[in-house]
């Protein structure tokens, strides 16, 4: 009987331990709030957890996610965002990217007129009409934001306005788009493009310079892409008559249509070629090297009125390949061999 009494007696005393424990909790937790209670700020929207005792805060619900990778620089941000926002075919997707601020995302939705299937104004062009393409330049820059032009391309007109950046963690994100900035200008056209090739008659006596090319002018249809229309033409070797004034080159009929894409970003052209070890082997030697990238260098800087400083080039999307077969390697002059900018 006295067992039983005892072990009633501890039983007793463990749950008025427990029973105190518990009151305890409760109490600290009623007299302080704690973290469960409360308003929390997700996806632009103030979310009640718990039982908060406050009201739902009046500022705006901003929320930025320094843990997503967006882009190491402005111009890549603008790039990127505005590559894959004209393949959206739905005008309110720009809720899902992370190239933009969450402020600037609050102030589009709350615009008196928002983007929307029904709506033919689009406020990321500044137009009603998606553009045919898309180029950027830095226009300023300190350690917190950045100013890049944006132009767009309609026709024979471009339009470039101004994108505004800050920088979130390491991130940059678009914080403002101006409209009220626009600028209009006409694009260059011509009917005529330089290619340049060596020319030992015209090359001074003894010089035996790899990288020595000269112009020869060709009649075309009329275009825009001048850039491209001349490296397609450059492709496809020396005319009959240019080989009558001089002029040679390894390219040929044969490499004709090596050329895959080429984009201008940030005055670098990017020039994406197919598989060319096989058509012109003899290009991974020194000399030949040298005239391969003297006559496409010199060819996409003089065409148009493109402001371009620096050319990089990639076998089927990778500079790697192409670097590695003509001896030269990876390095900074041909940024690393980033693939990035061929994706």
């Amino acid at each position: 009987m006295k067992f039983l009494n005892k072990g009633s007696s501890v039983f007793l005393f463990l749950l008025v331990l427990i029973m105190l424990g518990a009151g305890l909790i409760l109490s600290l937790r009623f007299l302080t709030g704690g973290d469960e209670d409360t308003w929390i700020c997700q996806n632009g929207t103030w979310i009640k957890h718990g039982n908060p005792s406050r009201p739902m805060p009046s500022e705006n619900c901003i929320q930025e996610d320094s843990s997503v990778v967006v882009s190491d620089s402005p111009e890549k941000a603008v790039n990127n965002f505005y590559s894959w926002y004209m393949k959206q075919n739905d005008q309110t997707s720009y809720k899902d990217s992370n190239y933009l601020s969450e402020e600037l995302k609050l102030k589009i939705a709350s615009a008196v007129s928002p983007p929307s299937t029904s709506s033919p104004y689009d406020p990321f062009y500044c137009s009603d009409k998606k553009p045919e393409g898309i180029s950027t330049k830095l226009s300023s820059r300190s350690d917190a934001s950045a100013i890049v032009s944006l132009v767009e391309t309609f026709g024979s007109e471009e339009e470039i306005f101004p994108v505004g950046l800050k920088i979130s963690g390491t991130n940059w994100r678009i914080n403002s788009i101006d409209c009220n900035s626009v600028t209009r200008q006409k694009r260059v056209s011509s009917d005529k493009v330089s290619v340049f090739y060596a020319n030992r008659s015209l090359a001074p006596y003894g010089n035996h310079n790899c990288s020595l090319v000269y112009p020869a002018d060709r009649k075309i249809i009329s275009t825009y892409d001048l850039v491209k229309t001349s490296l397609e033409e450059l492709y496809k070797g020396p005319t009959d008559t240019e080989k009558s004034q001089g002029f040679t080159s390894i390219f040929s009929k044969d490499t004709a249509n090596i050329l895959k894409s080429v984009t201008i970003k940030n005055m670098t052209a990017y020039v994406n070629l197919t598989d060319i070890r096989n058509i012109i082997p003899t290009a991974s030697s020194s000399c030949q090297s040298n005239e391969f990238l003297a006559e496409s260098d010199e060819t996409i800087k003089h065409a148009g009125t493109n402001d371009v400083d620096k050319v990089i080039y990639a076998i089927e999307g990778d500079p790697r390949v192409f670097y590695d077969w003509i001896k030269i390697g990876c390095n900074e002059s041909n940024n690393n061999c980033d693939v990035t900018p061929f994706k």
